[in-house]
Parts: C-alpha cells; sequence; structure tokens
C-alpha cells in the first residue's frame, strides 16, 4: 500500500513526494526516464525488503512500474509465470511479470486493490489501471499533450501545468448524491481513472477500455440453497485468506455487527494465532456497540482492543480530521478515528467487514425498492397527473410520485440524494443540473435485489464509501482490505434470486452460510451501525465551527449567498425541511476548498 505519482512532461519540476509521504511513510523514490518521472512513497507490507521497493523495473528493463495497493493472488499467480526469472518476493514484480506476459489483458489476472502505472521504454507509451471495485484511487490530468497522476487530488495539483477551477455540473452532482462518479471530479481537468478499467496513453491520445463488468454474473444453478450457502462460505472464506497475507502486523474492524463479525470468524477458523480485533466504544449508550463487539472477541478468542472515546475529545478534532480530507463527501470521520487508532496499537492492516449490507441487502433501500415494485402500475398513469398530485405528499413520497418509473436508474439517486434538484437550482442558479446515470439496461435482467446492490456498488459505496475508507485510512498509514469485495463473490451473489436473498431477518442469506459461526446476540439485534449524534452536535458544540465555514462558502460567489444563508438559519432554528446533513456538506466542501488552496 502506497502513494504514487507520476508525469510524462517536459517538466524538471521534480515530483512533490512530500505531499503523499503520509500513504507510504516507510520509504520514497523518484524514477526518471526519457520526458517520463515516476514517484512512490511507500508503506512496506509485503516483502520487507529492499526488493520490494518502487518504482521498479522488470528484468529486461523495458517496462516500470509503480504501484498502489495488494495483489492477494500474486503467489499462485507467480507459479503460473514460469518464464519469468523472479528476483523477490513481492506483488510488485509479479505484477511486471503479468504485464510481460498479458499485455493489456493483465488486469483481468490480478484479484486485489490497486492502481498503479507501466511505461513501456520500448513503446513509449503508458499502461494505467484500476481494480475492480475502486478501492484504491487514480486521477489524473491531459494537458498539452502530457499526463499527469496521483493518487490524490493535493498531489496532482501541484505538477499540473494550470490553475484548478471548480466545475460546476460536477458540484451540482456532488450536492445531490454527496459525491461525484468518475470521470469527473470536482476539479475542471482532473479526471478518475473508472473502476475495472485501463487505459493507455501514447503520443497525447488517451484511450480507455473496461476489463471487466459487474453485470458479468456468471450463470450458476442457484437450484439448491445449502449449495448456496455452501458456495457463499468458501468464497468469502478464501477472500478472507488471501487478503490475511501480510508481512507486518495484521487485525480486524469489530463493530460487532453481522457483516465485522463474518469477517473475524473466518479469520479466527484460518488462523493459528489469536486474531487482534478493534472497537471504538462511547459514554453515549445510544450509539455505543462495545458490548457487542466484546461478544464477537470472546467468542472466537481474539485480543480485543476497545477504545473508549469521549464525545467531547472527538467534537474538538472534527476540524482536524476534516483537513486530512484530500476529496470531500458527507462521511468519513468515523473511519479517521479507528484507522488511527489501530495504527497507533501497531498494526499496518486491518481488514474491514465494509460490503456486507450492499451484496446482502442490509439497507432498507433494499425492501423499499423491492416493495415499489408491486405497485409499478401507479406510474403507468399520465406524468402530468402525477406532477399535479405529488405536492399533497411530502418530501420524498411526493418526489417518488413524480419519477418517471419506479426502475432502478430513477429510483436509487432519490433513495441515495441529499440535496433535490429543485435545492441545487437555488444553490447554483447558473448552473444546469447534471448527475451521471448509475445503472445499466442490462441491470433490468437481474433480480430485483441485485439491481440495488449493484446501483449501490456503483454509486455510494464506491464513491463515498471506498473513497473515503482510501483516505481516511491511508491518512493515518494504514492499509484496509474489505473481503466481501472480492469480485467472485461478486458475481456469484448478485446471481442468487430474490426468493433466496429477501431477509428474514437481517442479512439472513450471508448468516445462514456461516451458520454455526455467528452468535445469535449480534444476528437478532438493532441495526446500529457507527454513526455520531451530527443533528446536535452542529447545533451545540461545532455551531461556531460550520458557521464559519458557511460564512466563508458564501465569500467565494459560487452559490447563492441569501440561499446558503437561509439553509443554514433554517437549520439553527430546527426546521424540518433542512437536516443536518445538507448543511455538513456544505461544511465539508467549504474545509475542502481550503484543503486544496482554492
Amino acid at each position: 500500500m502506497c502513494g504514487i505519482i507520476g508525469q510524462i512532461s517536459n517538466s524538471t519540476k521534480e515530483l512533490p513526494l512530500v505531499s503523499i509521504h503520509h500513504r507510504g511513510p516507510d520509504a520514497d523514490n523518484i524514477w526518471s526516464g526519457d520526458g517520463v518521472q515516476f514517484g512512490h512513497t511507500r508503506l512496506a507490507i509485503i516483502d520487507l525488503s529492499e526488493g520490494g521497493k518502487q518504482p521498479k523495473s522488470d528484468n529486461s528493463g523495458r517496462y516500470t512500474l509503480t504501484f498502489n495497493g495488494e495483489i492477494y493472488n500474486f503467489k499462485e499467480l507467480k507459479e503460473s509465470l514460469i518464464d519469468y526469472t523472479f528476483k523477490t518476493q513481492s506483488d510488485t514484480e509479479v505484477i511486471l511479470a503479468t504485464y510481460s506476459r498479458y499485455g493489456y489483458d493483465c488486469p483481468k489476472y490480478l484479484k486485489g486493490q490497486f492502481a498503479f502505472a507501466i511505461w513501456d521504454n520500448q513503446k513509449k507509451e503508458l499502461f494505467v489501471a484500476r481494480d475492480r471495485m475502486g478501492e484504491k484511487p487514480f486521477y489524473y490530468s491531459i494537458s498539452q499533450n502530457e499526463f499527469y497522476f496521483s493518487s490524490e487530488i493535493r498531489a496532482l495539483l501541484k505538477i499540473v501545468n494550470f490553475a484548478p477551477h471548480l466545475r460546476k455540473e460536477s458540484l451540482a452532482e456532488y450536492l445531490h448524491l454527496q459525491s461525484v462518479q468518475p470521470p469527473h471530479t470536482l476539479i475542471e481537468g482532473v479526471l478518475q481513472l473508472p473502476v475495472a478499467h485501463y487505459g493507455i496513453f501514447k503520443q497525447g491520445s488517451f484511450e480507455i477500455h473496461p476489463y471487466w463488468n459487474i453485470m458479468d454474473v456468471h450463470k450458476e444453478d442457484y437450484s439448491d440453497i445449502k449449495t448456496i450457502h455452501k458456495n457463499i462460505k468458501e468464497k468469502l472464506a478464501n477472500s478472507v485468506r488471501l487478503q490475511m497475507l501480510s508481512d507486518v502486523p495484521l487485525g480486524a474492524f469489530l463493530s460487532g455487527g453481522i457483516d465485522s463479525s463474518a469477517i473475524v470468524a473466518l479469520m479466527a477458523e484460518q488462523s493459528e494465532q489469536p486474531i487482534e480485533t478493534f472497537s471504538i466504544g462511547f459514554e453515549e449508550a445510544a450509539f455505543d456497540e462495545s458490548q457487542f463487539a466484546a461478544i464477537v472477541a470472546k467468542k472466537f478468542n481474539t485480543k480485543h482492543h476497545s477504545i473508549q472515546l469521549k464525545s467531547d475529545d472527538f467534537k474538538n478534532r472534527i476540524p482536524e480530521i476534516l483537513s486530512k480530507v484530500d476529496n470531500p463527501s458527507g462521511d468519513g470521520p468515523n473511519t479517521f478515528v479507528v484507522s488511527e487508532a489501530v495504527k497507533k496499537a501497531g498494526l499496518t492492516v486491518a481488514l474491514s467487514g465494509l460490503g456486507g449490507d450492499e451484496l446482502f441487502a442490509g439497507y432498507d433501500g433494499f425492501l423499499r425498492f423491492y416493495k415499489l415494485q408491486t405497485f409499478k402500475n401507479i406510474w403507468k398513469l399520465s406524468t402530468p397527473f402525477r406532477k399535479i398530485i405529488s405536492p399533497l405528499f411530502s418530501g420524498k413520497k411526493g418526489d417518488l410520485l413524480a419519477l418517471p418509473t419506479v426502475d432502478i436508474e430513477d429510483f436509487y439517486p432519490l433513495s441515495r440524494r441529499v440535496f433535490s434538484k429543485q435545492e441545487i437550482s437555488k444553490l447554483l442558479p447558473d448552473s444546469s443540473f447534471y448527475y451521471q446515470t448509475i445503472g445499466q439496461s442490462e441491470q433490468k435482467k437481474l433480480p430485483i435485489l441485485s439491481q440495488y446492490s449493484i446501483a449501490e456498488l456503483s454509486g455510494y459505496t464506491q464513491t463515498v464509501l471506498l473513497k473515503d475508507t482510501d483516505q481516511m485510512s491511508m491518512a493515518n498509514s494504514l492499509e484496509v482490505r474489505v473481503p466481501f469485495f472480492d469480485y467472485q463473490l461478486i458475481e456469484y451473489v448478485l446471481g442468487v434470486p430474490d426468493s433466496l436473498k429477501l431477509p428474514k431477518y437481517p442479512k439472513s442469506l450471508l448468516v445462514e452460510s456461516l451458520q454455526p459461526l455467528l452468535p445469535g446476540e449480534i444476528v437478532h439485534r438493532p441495526k446500529m451501525g457507527f454513526s455520531f449524534p451530527w443533528d446536535e452536535w452542529m447545533r451545540g458544540d461545532l455551531r461556531q465551527y460550520c458557521e464559519n465555514n458557511i460564512l466563508n462558502l458564501a465569500k467565494r460567489k459560487i452559490f447563492s449567498e441569501n440561499e446558503l444563508f437561509t439553509i443554514w438559519r433554517n437549520f439553527k432554528s430546527n426546521t424540518n425541511s433542512v437536516k443536518w446533513s445538507k448543511v455538513w456538506l456544505l461544511v465539508c466542501l467549504e474545509q475542502w476548498l481550503k484543503n486544496i488552496g482554492l
């Protein structure tokens, strides 16, 4: 796990490795070729010797690589690459050998989280690739036949040859769904490589191609529920086994929920030593889950660390935590707190239960979407008639009735939205509204619950949760691995029929697949999630911080000043029309603009 940065240009400016030092504090290095510079900061996890350092060239010297991530199946790949003479025990060298043999098809053979760039000194071309789920970021910019890339936007802006400006269309998308879908970002001219894609830059031209499609669900026989349970456990257990590979201390996040408990249970099954687990507890019982984490820790005999936080201490650190953010969202501080605690305990790698809700219908939105399909005939009524009666219903209910359909591409953005289109048009009166459709036409051929899974995995999960997991863990020089996002597990679970996946109780398909591993106290307790009383804090101790950010945002003349102040006044007066999440999205945006120097 590392930070990468590079450029193909005539610039003699040295790459600013210090700006991504937190991603890899163990070593750093710059490689220079003919008009090419690659930089790398290393967080040493696999092959701690000098042989694991980057940037790295293959035996022939033709290919040079800078790589961020981990390749979990590198040992199996290494055994198949018998024509290559390996000199190290690193997964980095395996990528080079795989590319030497398979060329542009290289990413298809890699199982892991990754973003990398390979320079071909013979063809004078650059090959870049990003993992299937977007666990690792890859930002780039093309200007005047020059190509720049980095793991972080802040670092990229230090080497591009233009002054950064906000992209208003992306700003509208950010307000709508608290994130921006690839390939765009909030900065004009700064792009992100789409997930499961590779790109080739040569002679000023950049071509992007997909190498995996989440819609490529394997055609399996789902007639026998016992076989389904067996396959799910085997695939998840195999993913956990591969992701436990590490040459440095490794542990797991343990909230006491079903997903993190499942990962810890499978880790314990495959480890000869007690697993180190970490939970965060709070004095306020309303959002303290430490008692449930303790139950799981005891059952699986883990070496458990329960970190108790006082909400006052956490609140006071919010400005500091948000200053670490490279890409704004309405989430993130939660992940920072856990990552910091794990790192302070001396670990460099932690496994996470992220992904269980998305695959096994754990969110309320799954059931809402499923049940709505029973009433689809309502949306056969004329659109003008539905728009006339929709104001009779408050909030999202009225907006739901006004939708063209309740198909996934129309329903999902409403399900996850923060600001409505009408609210955005008031905040950004000079900007046309835009958001990229999340979904594909082939999606409708899949089970209803799987349609929503794909929307979640392609939307909020990819652009908010995984992005925040990366930036907040790497701010603490910690690698977080996510076993639920093994692509073979994803493909299999997406094919399971609704009749077998529909939860009889929370994530019943997952729980039954792991029987009898998970304790009943964990399975049948109310879902809490790792959250804080933001609403109360923002009207209390964080009020001045929020107000200062809103005032500073207004001075930028990006938004309607009157509308900004109206939102803030209504929130302070506890008006139901303004939820804390809307204000927080604006507060985080202002902090981010300060972070990147705009």
